[in-house]
């Protein structure tokens, strides 16, 4: 273990922003619509990787919190997530009720979209909304899994203190063993990365754990290490565990040194520029795409392309014009010298 580990912790507890983890939310965007346009590949697994990312900012935004503090505003927290997620998520909600009752209300997509509304309406689509087939409105499932990680994990943080990395390691546990063992919905819709990047945040929080998780994250090149394992796990279907685990290494590196092997690709202007609104960008992308097919035929990678480009202007009006009006509330809640952004995937 290296002799300058209290310096290493201290320059990470001490850091607000983790730059590098808008370049992972970027990538991650761009895989999501690669999936929904082409179908090629295994784009889908960008959800995880935000999953991951939410699962560790979270976390360490509450540990700080108490930290700072000594106590965990649960007022602030749900009024910083309910201004930073409701407004978008319900209008875009409300623009597809009204595309799909002029358009669709008469065929058996649009009948399960209002059949499925409730579910999307109480996020909780990824119990009761299945995902095979044409499902309108089916990427609400992604963000129904962190409404539950945020109606959970928090009251966890606050209130079992000492005992909360016990409890999210027996949650996901459970979530595992579901594999095998009927445990109900609830538990085996528990998301796994979001679980171990509650357990990483710990690990880096705690002195008494954090050489061990910088061991494998701090040294420069184990971003780059991590991301190739990443990537290769999803090429030949690794198995959920050990996939989310290089997911949450992959974030550990990207935060715990500023400097770390693929720093020069996240920090890259265009990159942050698309990581800052990908909440807008995982919104829009849907509407987007499906307006562009109706206007042109494209083929895939140039749908994806043009996609991308048309998601992105239209995530950065929303996020300037629009969501920044609810931001600047956010802001009211905000702790001091907590870790910035507040952003997730949402």
């Amino acid at each position: 273990m290296r002799a300058n580990i209290r310096e290493e912790q201290t320059a990470f507890l001490e850091t607000r922003r983790f730059a590098s983890l808008d370049g992972l939310r970027c990538f991650s965007i761009l895989a999501v619509i690669w999936h929904h346009v082409t179908g090629i590949g295994k784009g889908y697994l960008g959800v995880q990787v935000f999953f991951a990312i939410s699962g560790f900012l979270i976390t360490t935004l509450l540990l700080r919190e108490r930290r700072n503090t000594e106590e965990i505003s649960l007022t602030k927290f749900y009024a910083r997530r309910s201004l930073r997620i409701f407004p978008l998520y319900y209008t875009v909600l409300a623009v597809y009720i009204v595309l799909v009752f002029l358009t669709q209300r008469h065929d058996a997509a649009g009948h399960a979209f209002f059949h499925n509304l409730r579910f999307f309406a109480s996020y909780t689509s990824n119990w009761f909304v299945p995902i095979e087939g044409r499902v309108i409105f089916v990427f609400a499932w992604s963000l129904a899994t962190e409404e539950q990680f945020y109606m959970v994990v928090p009251w966890i943080e606050k209130y079992l203190r000492v005992l909360a990395v016990p409890a999210i390691a027996v949650l996901l546990a459970l979530h595992l063993a579901s594999a095998w063992v009927p445990l109900g919905v609830v538990i085996a819709k528990i998301s796994t990365p979001l679980c171990l990047g509650v357990l990483a945040a710990h690990g880096l929080d705690d002195k008494r754990t954090f050489g061990w998780f910088a061991a494998v994250t701090f040294p420069r090149c184990s971003a780059v290490l991590w991301l190739a394992a990443v990537l290769a796990l999803a090429w030949i279907n690794g198995p959920e565990l050990l996939l989310s685990l290089c997911m949450v290494g992959l974030v550990g590196s990207t935060v715990i040194r500023p400097d770390h092997s693929l720093a020069w690709l996240l920090n890259w202007g265009p990159f942050q520029s698309a990581g800052k609104i990908s909440y807008g960008m995982y919104m829009l992308h849907q509407l987007c795409v499906n307006l562009i097919k109706r206007i042109a035929h494209l083929p895939p990678v140039a749908l994806f392309g043009v996609g991308t480009l048309v998601t992105y202007a239209a995530a950065f009006a929303s996020y300037r014009w629009y969501e920044s009006i609810f931001l600047r509330m956010k802001a009211r809640y905000s702790t001091p010298h907590a870790v910035l952004p507040d952003r997730t995937l949402v």
